[in-house]
């Protein structure tokens, strides 16, 4: 194999390639290399961890046709020091060999039968989803989901048809957001649940194009989704398991209703945390009839607190939080109002934008000690 590529182009596309590839050790060493083959007019780049899989097209000039495995960490860490130049990549035996303009190296590979075959199960018919509403799914409710891998389930997003659009939920077990997409029509699929990082990968593999919409297809078992750029294709395992029943979650009714500046609170928060930080991350909104008092205390540190405006409807309440929590979900939001529902103190908080009903967020309360109760 050899061929001639740009070496802006070969950096962005393994860097986009890197995320699919294994985070752990694995039995297979080969999946800690790229897969690189240029067949007749097409050059391919595609790295796999089995769950999820990322191919990309890539522009170049085929001299001769081939494969090879390019070692994931050392071929990036050496392209990256190339300026810019047409790179040669050449395979001589078992070693790749990489030309600039002045430099050229020699890597050992691994060979390139050992990579395993990547399987594409049959799809059905595809159907497409806008560029705004993976964008939206990615900045506003992938956050909530579990960093846990032993709860496979919850580090995926589920993607709920409905009647009125399709919904997109994410949860850790101590917060849940919600987004509905009214026009995403799903009617007649099966919920399914999605790695968020592949959600995620999905949006940077469309920095730099124009399409405003994805291909999107399921396995006919079920248990595969594929995504379709131009030059870019990312299939990947969907997540079994039980999603929690989020209807069962969201409030029905509230005894506070307060609104609040989105901006003032995010930056209050912000101000608490610092206290916040050695007093198990907890802050603390104490709630009147015209002022929300954001405070945090820490035994060996101190105290601090900040007073907003609020417009109120219902009871006074005290109620505590990880202002980590509240920082992820105003950041997420970037409408000028937050409004927060809650029955009171051990109840579920939940946080809507504005009048935005088709986006909220819903965060576990932190039980205040009797001391802080008392003050």
């Amino acid at each position: 194999m050899k061929l001639l590529v740009f070496q802006e182009q070969l950096a962005r596309s393994l860097t986009l390639a890197s995320k699919f590839l294994p985070s752990r050790t694995t039995v297979i060493p080969s999946l800690q290399s790229f897969l690189l083959q240029a067949t007749k007019d097409t050059i391919t780049l595609t790295a796999s961890d089995l769950e999820a899989t990322i191919t990309i097209t890539l522009p170049g000039k085929i001299e001769k046709e081939g494969k090879i495995l390019l070692p994931a960490k050392t071929t990036m860490s050496l392209l990256s020091t190339f300026s810019g130049e047409k790179i040669s990549l050449e395979q001589e035996q078992n070693n790749l060999v990489m030309k600039g303009e002045k430099a050229r190296v020699s890597l050992k590979t691994e060979a390139v039968q050992d990579y395993p075959q990547i399987e594409s199960q049959g799809f059905e018919e595809t159907f497409k989803m806008k560029r705004q509403t993976i964008e939206d799914v990615v900045k506003r409710i992938v956050f909530a989901v579990s960093r846990d891998q032993t709860r496979a389930v919850l580090t995926g997003i589920l993607i709920a048809p409905q009647e009125e659009g399709t919904r997109f939920v994410a949860t850790d077990g101590f917060r849940l957001s919600l987004l509905t997409k009214k026009e995403e029509k799903m009617s007649g699929k099966d919920s399914i649940v999605v790695p968020a990082r592949v959600l995620t990968a999905v949006v940077d593999a469309w920095q730099g194009q124009e399409s405003e919409a994805v291909e999107v297809s399921v396995a006919d078992k079920k248990n595969q989704i594929r995504f379709v750029l131009p030059q870019v294709s990312i299939n990947a395992r969907l997540i079994s398991g039980s999603f929690p029943d989020y209807r069962k979650i969201i409030p029905t009714e509230s005894q506070t209703t307060v609104t609040v500046s989105r901006d003032e609170l995010l930056r209050a928060v912000k101000f608490a945390s610092v206290i916040a930080r050695e007093a198990a991350n907890t802050v603390r909104l104490s709630i009147n009839d015209k002022e929300m008092v954001v405070s945090a205390n820490a035994a060996q540190t101190g105290t601090n607190q900040i007073t907003l405006p609020i417009q109120k409807k219902g009871d006074p309440v005290d109620v505590a939080f990880n202002y980590r929590f509240l920082l992820d979900l105003l950041s997420a939001g970037s409408e000028e109002e937050v409004v927060f529902e809650t029955k009171g103190a051990l109840a579920p908080g939940v946080f809507r934008f504005g009048k935005n009903q088709n986006f909220l967020h819903i965060v576990m309360p932190v039980r205040l000690q009797e001391s802080e109760e008392a003050k």
